[in-house]
């Protein structure tokens, strides 16, 4: 799936027959619209359909990258009802503080679009998501074209009054909203990974006898009945050593300071922050998350995507290669499922029924809250949709981070891939040495020389300090094109070292380890997932962007609200991996995988820049992206 292109914003035929992949998904009185992404070449094209239709979309096909933004889903007869009204969306909501302005545009839609020009054939520049509010700069409408209760102004761009926003100048504090991305942390929203192939979601907190009807007697009698959600989500981290002990999967994770939590109701408790049963691994032991767990639901209620301009989806596969895994066992209420691979498709509901979709082992959410019904515990999604805590296992993002080049620090520099080595502080004039510490796996040191010592290479660091070169991955300077402007942001992607390297100008600012597409059969093959090399320019980038699909190798995945997503070209991205550590080696399906740190970081810094209150922007003539260069030959393995 993608979102659509950068280049236009018109709801044209065109639009209509090459648009990406949009659900609109109606949640009590809260609008939820996504857009899928995905991080492989191929486009995956749908239709716009609503939850509860008699009939669901029509079969997905094949297309070019659209040459336009989608069409806005049709205007609800009430927009003031789409956020905020209703039992389910009081339901845990967080209040809307008012901010310093006269007037505000509230966002209605999970993609409510905010264009260039007080026009609707304007190119729209950007979006906000739902429950996201923006300070209008105009107590009255600078016109109507095209837009019946008026245009207003917001800082970089117009929003149409009653067609995604609704501006308001009585007090909303009143109002709620679902749950806003956290800025001051590294990771926007929380996730949940699904542990078991079936997984129902459900288009509404569902009653025990919903339950037994879509699950079985087994499944209705609920192993967490009673019990709040803290006591049935275990925390998943990235040093388990056998997390399918735990009935999941590894997942590179380790707790993150300042994540964003769910809002929860006055019964439901926050998730369990234990860590999934088995010892730690040591820092030097080998990833155990060989593939990362696949993600979140991908049918009706989906997460937004990243609307114009941006597009993939990474599929994190299960970390367990598929000889080593048992076969899953159906539970009772669960053979409608496909025998065969499923796809995305076969795993919908009918789109009547309580059932969103099942979803497949290595599915992961991102959590709005937790909540109780009829005494069993769920999540509810962004998405929309509920799923039973008992299936999920939180996740938080491990810890790693590039080298910040700043002062005295710059390339080259080294990481170090694996194991421990001991820093020796020599002596002047001597050949004697002392241990004063040692290097860990993936900590970087700055190198400002080299040296042989008994045949061996070593590396000379600030200080008289000097390593052994074994082990390290090495990152050096390179050229700014010929043609870069004076002091002009560029980013350099090294497939050969897995590496990447932001620079303004010639000067290097940012260096880390990143993982991009795996090589792992001939060229061409349905294996074949390598980082499509070029000269590229940023065409958008999104807090978050869903990312779902379907590999003719390995079935469906799904990951909802992937962190930090930046694209440059098609479907391919530099975004937050949550769901692995293995940077320095290759492992997404195109995508350039970076830490959740790193890709903070370098979403931040990279243009063009996201006004406040705005989930995703499109880069512009009048605001061009950051020169992006991928080169290189992929590893193989």
């Amino acid at each position: 799936m993608i979102p659509p292109d950068t280049r236009g914003g018109r709801d044209d035929a065109s639009t209509k027959a090459h648009g990406p992949w949009i659900v609109v998904a109606v949640v009590g009185l809260t609008i939820v619209v996504a857009l899928g992404a995905r991080c492989d070449a191929g486009v995956e094209g749908g239709e716009v359909w609503t939850l509860g239709d008699d009939a669901g979309p029509g079969a997905s096909s094949e297309h070019a990258p659209a040459a336009h933004a989608p069409a806005d889903p049709e205007d609800p007869a009430d927009p003031e009802a789409q956020i905020g009204d209703g039992e389910d969306a009081l339901d845990g909501g967080v209040p809307v503080e008012r901010p310093d302005a006269q007037a505000v545009a509230l966002a209605q839609y999970m993609q409510s679009f905010v264009y260039e020009q007080p026009d609707p054939r304007a190119a729209r520049v950007g979006y906000l998501r739902a429950g996201a509010y923006v300070a209008v700069g105009s107590d009255d409408p600078v016109n109507r074209r095209g837009c019946a209760d008026g245009w207003y102004p917001i800082e970089s761009g117009f929003v149409c009054n009653r067609r995604g926003f609704v501006v308001r100048r009585s007090d909303p504090t009143q109002r709620y909203r679902p749950t806003q991305p956290n800025l001051d942390a590294s990771v926007p929203y929380r996730w949940a990974h699904n542990s078991r192939d079936g997984t129902p979601m459900y288009r509404q907190a569902p009653t025990r006898a919903m339950v037994q009807a879509i699950e079985g007697p087994r499944d209705a009698g609920a192993p967490d009945a009673g019990r709040s959600p803290a006591t049935t989500g275990a925390v998943a981290t990235s040093e388990t050593a056998d997390p399918a002990a735990a009935g999941g999967t590894a997942n590179d994770l380790a707790p993150s300071a300042g994540a964003a939590e769910p809002a929860t109701t006055e019964t439901a408790s926050a998730p369990a922050t234990t860590n999934a049963p088995g010892a730690e691994a040591r820092s030097d032991a080998p990833d155990r998350n060989e593939e990362p767990p696949a993600s979140a639901p991908a049918t009706r209620a989906t997460a937004p995507s990243p609307g114009r301009g941006a597009r993939p989806t990474e599929r994190p596969a299960t970390p367990t290669r598929a000889a080593d895994q048992a076969p899953a066992t159906a539970a009772p209420g669960e053979e409608d499922v496909e025998a065969e691979r499923p796809t995305l498709r076969t795993l919908r509901g009918d789109g009547q029924g309580p059932l969103v979709r099942r979803l497949m082992r290595g599915f992961m959410i991102s959590i709005d809250r937790a909540t109780r019904s009829d005494g069993m515990s769920f999540y509810r999604s962004l998405s929309g949709g509920y799923v039973p805590t008992s299936r999920f296992y939180v996740l938080t993002p491990t810890v790693f981070n590039g080298a910040h080049l700043v002062d005295t620090v710059t390339l080259p520099i080294a990481f170090l891939m694996s194991g421990s080595v001991p820093r020796m502080r020599t002596e002047d004039g001597s050949s004697r040495t002392e241990r004063v510490g040692s290097v860990e796996r993936k900590e970087w040191v700055q190198i400002v020389g080299r040296r042989r010592v008994n045949g061996q290479e070593y590396f000379e660091l600030p200080g008289r300090v000097i390593v052994r070169a074994q082990g390290f991955r090495v990152l050096e300077p390179r050229p700014p094109p010929p043609d870069l402007g004076e002091g002009e942001k560029w980013v350099d992607v090294d497939l050969a070292t897995q590496s990447l390297v932001a620079y303004e100008g010639a000067r290097p600012v940012f260096a880390t380890l990143m993982s991009s597409g795996r090589l792992q059969g001939p060229t061409g093959s349905d294996r074949d997932f390598t980082t499509r090399t070029g000269d590229f320019r940023l065409e958008s980038k999104h807090i978050t962007a869903t990312m779902q699909g379907d590999t003719a190798a390995e079935g469906p995945y799904s990951i909802e609200d992937v962190p930090w997503a930046m694209f440059f070209h098609l479907s391919y991205a530099l975004h937050g991996a949550f769901w692995h550590s293995r940077f320095g080696r290759t492992k997404s399906h195109g995508c350039v995988n970076l830490s959740v740190q790193d890709a903070r970081w370098l979403f931040d810094w990279i243009e063009p820049v996201l006004p406040p209150g705005w989930h995703g922007v499109y880069a512009s003539e009048r605001r061009p992206g950051t020169r992006v260069i991928v080169r290189g030959q992929t590893p193989r393995g």
